[in-house]
């Protein structure tokens, strides 16, 4: 299979003798470095206005220069005008103008007057203008900038930040240097070039503000950052690497990114619990369908795709991000491309470039998927036929299922001439859909793994990711190693095993009990977003709670304030939570990274105490979040529902005292995890608050996702699908705190075997890189 997509490789190379070298352990860091500046204006005083982008400061009387000052303001100018037309349209749409602002508290050119008259307005000696092409604009701006730099030379004059190396508030790390403006954009490159594309290709970004920094996520290392950038620069991306090296970390990085950067960006992934997992939706909920549609025509589908909230949430998108790419099935990601591709084709200006912009796969929106296609597969594929929605049929080869055929579409010759298609079991994957190729994805492969530090056990979880065969030694280390799993979490294939593991063990403790009820919450937040189809039926109750009807569980026995909304219900917060003394527990937040409290860190609880020991949260000041306006209002939703937890009627007077196996000692509070709904601010706000808990004894391998866990109990005894053994082994920090049950050296290797349709993808795509 010819795969076209250019690909991009960091981290080591395929070792000798053709397997994938494992990715190294070792995290660096990297020292921050100063914010980059805008041009600096005649009157400004500031000193931030005279830092440099290289981090050095720029004295107003610098050195003169050799070159001629004709050539040097050219240079800067060029630089500038890469910064000042990123995110402009060349094209606007009836009447509308461009602005430009050559004096004024910034400098570009703007889409409406709506954003150019703040920026002029009681501006002394304010300049600006109007045209109606973009030529014109580009052209003017051009001119003042040049004029305003040769009345200043001999002066330096800082250089603005290129459009996508601006500052990172996840992580500063060294940046590279940006092509001159006329440098062309090669169809691959190798990891040096990382950046010399992302700041030349695809759509450039529009002028925004950074996103505040979120001081509980880790930060990006270096390879998560050239990620970043080639999403920064618009190109289609195919994330992956294996588990603990920061894919999610990454994702949500990236949603926040686009979101500062004002790109309409949407995160979805193929489950409940993947989507809560990266505060996203459903990849169903995105294009308004349910499981149940794909039983209709194709043409029923897209109708329903065409209702007008969901129209106009896929005409608005800008950047779709599909999380756990690989359990997306085949012909779901088909579908969504090619629905999104017709009604963005329809809604699309006829002219030339704009139906141009809208040909590509998925409508021209940029792509984004991350996953491993080594980890879990698509459940239950090819349920109904692409073209009528009829229920599939199969043929088997004893109880494996070997094909997919519908039967109104089989000729006379038989299913494999089926006028609908006929399709193997191993073209489930997506990366098997022609609209995977159409997409033309940049393949990164994240190398660096930052969830173990163990060399041995990093280099035996690639062998085992990659389903190559163990030696001997590997074996004996994986099934025979002293491990200390003392309060360990089991994690199994059925969620009943997990469930009927959690209550026996809790019954066995025979201290009181404590009950913990979420707090759901709904705010509309004074949204306008016609695309908040969910505020439907809605309606206002007591204290301000937005509740809906056939939303809310009815739980007689919880507090009227703490009904839960069922729409949450595959939250990784419980509805309700018991715990009691010497109960194990794992942490489901991140809530001290330096002390090493983080999500899936494990301990037990070793006291309850009052809530008057409960630190109690700070109200956010606005001033620490300069634009980035939905990220304060979210910080204010957790100010103000975490006080409410610990005051309302329904709040627990004591709450857990839980001491972590690495010794840290914390008394747990609730945490308030905030969803954004809508595309435009201000966005309407779903939140749940709990106490960030679940009990430690057991959990399904599919929960155990994102999850990294200190001491583990793996049963492999009931393992059914290909890639859920290394989800589970992936998901230990050490080969100290794991240990493996249920199996043996037989079981063990046949239940770690890869897909071979997955293994020829993915050594052509490494081969691919090792090409560029």
């Amino acid at each position: 299979m010819a795969f076209k997509q250019t690909t991009l490789h960091f981290g080591p190379k395929r070792a000798p003798g053709g397997s994938l070298s494992p990715p190294s352990p070792k995290r660096q860091r990297f020292q921050p470095e100063p914010d980059h500046n805008n041009l600096t204006r005649h009157g400004d005083t500031d000193d931030d206005h005279h830092e440099a982008s290289s981090g050095s400061q720029v004295e107003k009387d610098a050195e003169p220069s050799n070159n001629p000052p004709q050539t040097l303001v050219a240079d800067k100018v060029n630089d500038m005008m890469r910064k000042y037309t990123s995110g402009i349209l060349k094209e606007l749409s009836g009447a509308k103008k461009y602005y430009v602002v050559w004096n004024g508290t910034e400098t570009g050119i703007f889409e409406s007057w709506g954003k150019c008259q703040p920026l002029v307005e009681r501006y002394p000696g304010a300049g600006h203008k109007k045209t109606t092409t973009y030529k014109d604009a580009v052209d003017l701006l051009r001119n003042k900038l040049t004029e305003k730099l040769e009345a200043e030379e001999p002066r330096s004059v800082p250089q603005p930040q290129p459009c996508t190396a601006s500052p990172n508030t996840y992580e500063s790390t060294p940046r590279y240097t940006p092509p001159t403006p006329n440098s062309r954009i090669p169809g691959s490159a190798a990891p040096s070039d990382v950046a010399a594309i992302a700041a030349d290709a695809g759509e450039p970004q529009a002028q925004s503000f950074d996103p505040a920094p979120d001081p509980c996520e880790p930060p990006l290392c270096q390879e998560r950052q050239a990620a970043m950038d080639l999403a920064m620069a618009g190109h289609n991306l195919f994330i992956t690497g294996s588990g603990g090296c920061g894919k999610s970390v990454l994702v949500k990085a990236l949603h926040k990114m686009f979101k500062a950067k004002e790109r309409k960006v949407h995160l979805i992934a193929p489950t409940g619990i993947a989507s809560v997992n990266i505060d996203g939706r459903t990849a169903w909920n995105y294009a308004g369908w349910t499981p149940n549609d794909f039983s209709k025509p194709f043409g029923i589908l897209v109708g329903k795709s065409r209702h007008k909230k969901n129209k106009n949430r896929i005409v608005g998108t800008h950047v779709l991000i599909i999380d756990e790419i690989s359990m997306v099935e085949n012909h779901f990601f088909q579908r969504l491309s090619q629905v999104m591709g017709r009604i963005r084709r329809k809604a699309a200006p006829n002219n030339p470039q704009s139906q141009m912009e809208v040909q590509g796969a998925f409508g021209g929106v940029q792509v984004i998927a991350v996953g491993d296609f080594c980890q879990l597969p698509p459940v239950e594929p090819f349920q109904h036929c692409l073209e009528c929605g009829s229920e599939m049929q199969q043929e088997k080869v004893g109880n494996s299922v070997r094909s997919y055929f519908c039967p109104q579409g089989v000729s006379d010759e038989g299913p494999q001439q089926n006028t609908h298609g006929y399709f193997m079991e191993h073209d489930k994957w997506a990366f098997k859909s022609s609209e995977w190729v159409r997409c033309n994805f940049k393949y990164v492969h994240l190398k660096k793994v930052h969830r173990q530090t163990d060399e041995d056990f990093v280099r035996i979880l690639q062998t085992c990711r990659l389903g190559e065969v163990l030696s001997q030694r590997d074996i004996d280390l994986l099934l025979n190693h002293p491990a200390q799993v003392e309060n360990a979490t089991r994690l199994f294939s059925h969620r009943l095993q997990a469930q009927k593991h959690n209550e026996s063990q809790l019954k066995q403790l025979h201290s009181p009990s404590r009950k913990y009820w979420c707090l759901d919450y709904a705010n509309t937040n004074n949204s306008t977003d016609e695309e908040l189809d969910r505020l439907i039926d809605y309606y206002t109750a007591s204290a301000g709670y937005l509740i809906r009807r056939a939303e809310r569980d009815s739980d007689p026995k919880a507090p009227p304030s703490r009904q839960p909304l069922s729409r949450l219900g595959d939250h990784r917060y419980a509805q309700f939570l018991e715990l009691k003394l010497n109960m194990p527990v794992i942490l489901l937040a991140n809530i001290d990274l330096d002390s090493g409290l983080c999500n899936g860190s494990q301990g037990k609880i070793c006291g309850f105490v009052s809530r008057s020991k409960i630190e109690r949260p700070t109200e956010p000041k606005r001033k620490n979040y300069k634009k980035d306006l939905s990220a304060f209002d979210a910080a204010m939703e957790r100010f103000r529902l975490t006080e409410m937890f610990l005051t309302d009627k329904g709040a627990p007077e004591l709450y857990p005292e839980v001491e972590f196996n690495n010794g840290q000692r914390r008394v747990i509070g609730p945490d308030c995890a905030v969803n954004e709904l809508g595309t435009k601010h201000p966005h309407m706000l779903v939140s749940r608050t709990q106490l960030p808990l679940a009990p430690g004894w057991a959990m399904t391998i599919h929960k155990s996702q994102s999850l990294s866990l200190d001491r583990l109990i793996i049963d492999l005894g009931s393992v059914f699908e290909k890639g859920q053994a290394y989800v589970a082994l992936s998901r230990a920090r050490s080969l100290q705190g794991l240990q493996i049950e249920g199996t043996d050296e037989y079981m063990l290797q046949s239940g770690l075997k890869l897909d071979s349709e997955v293994r020829r993808f993915l050594e052509e795509l490494e081969r691919s890189a090792e090409g560029n």
